[in-house]
């Protein structure tokens, strides 16, 4: 757990990640602030559906990659621009670096791949900005009433895929884990990254600099008037159990968020994963995801 705080705010973030190497975490944040503004971001990348040699070779993963990618260029934009700014430029970044990448470019529209949130909070404006592509959630908790103020378009694609490899697994005897590596569900995963920033409008948002996709289709953005004594958390998708239920994943985050912030569902998620180590109570293709999170507690407007 770090912080970087303002003295008009109080911000703590985490990162979890349970892989046997933390350094294949491919979940990254980034915060900045000022006496006036606060700058917080959360990307998730994409988990890799094959090995690649020349990924193999750099030691990195093309979701390090692409989560690293984004935090960095975030870093080097001016604090002043906007996220529906921010989040066109990161893109254009993503099609600069892949065309440098020695990979097929069919291949590459599957594996280079980032999520991502960016919020701006101006102390002097009362007002939280933010826009997002793919799956990373914002929550304000006012007066301990959360209200979700992201919009997940990626939830059906992802219920599919669990949904495909559910079926794997009670037909072959396959562990939910093991389906990952099944030729059905690996399938059904390449068609949805297809699908991200789809010009037709059938897909949904993702950082990957693609030249044949319309990112602006999927970005969402939005505006928020803030008090002090609100909080905002920023999550990665790592933090919702399973999408298979709303009302239950709802229930979870909200659980966890009232218990302790941040950290009460960080820690909630990580219980309910170990009590659940074949993946069929809380179904999902991994024992435990990747958790990049943010907390902002706004203490002086």
């Amino acid at each position: 757990m770090s912080s970087e705080n303002p003295n008009w705010a109080v911000i703590s973030s985490v990162q979890d990640c349970r892989r046997p190497d933390p350094e294949s975490n491919e979940d990254a944040l980034f915060i900045t602030a000022t006496d006036d503004t606060i700058v917080a971001a959360v990307f998730d990348g994409a988990t890799a559906i094959a090995k690649i040699p020349y990924f193999e070779d750099l030691g990195i993963s093309p979701g390090k990659m692409a989560a690293q990618l984004a935090r960095t260029t975030l870093g080097g934009l001016p604090i002043a621009l906007s996220p529906r700014n921010a989040v066109p430029k990161i893109d254009q970044a993503f099609a600069h670096h892949a065309e440098q990448l020695p990979i097929d470019t069919n291949l590459m529209k599957v594996l280079f791949s980032c999520m991502a949130l960016i919020v701006k909070i101006s102390r002097h404006e009362k007002m939280l900005d933010y826009a997002y592509v793919g799956d990373c959630n914002l929550v304000i908790n006012r007066k301990r009433d959360l209200s979700w103020l992201s919009q997940n378009n990626v939830l059906p694609f992802e219920r599919r895929e669990v949904q495909a490899a559910l079926q794997v697994h009670r037909e072959t005897g396959l562990s939910m884990a093991q389906t990952l590596d099944n030729p059905t569900v690996q399938a059904i995963i390449a068609t949805h990254r297809l699908l991200e920033n789809s010009p037709l409008g059938t897909g949904y948002g993702a950082l990957k600099g693609d030249s044949t996709g319309d990112i602006s289709l999927y970005m969402q953005t939005g505006s928020v008037e803030i008090q002090a004594c609100d909080t905002l958390y920023l999550f990665t998708d790592g933090s919702l159990l399973s999408v298979l239920d709303n009302e239950s994943m709802l229930h979870h985050v909200r659980t966890g968020l009232l218990s302790a912030g941040i950290i009460g569902l960080v820690s909630r998620t990580r219980q309910l994963e170990e009590a659940d180590p074949n993946l069929t109570t809380y179904p999902r293709l991994k024992k435990h995801d990747d958790i990049a999170a943010i907390e902002v507690k706004l203490t002086n407007l």
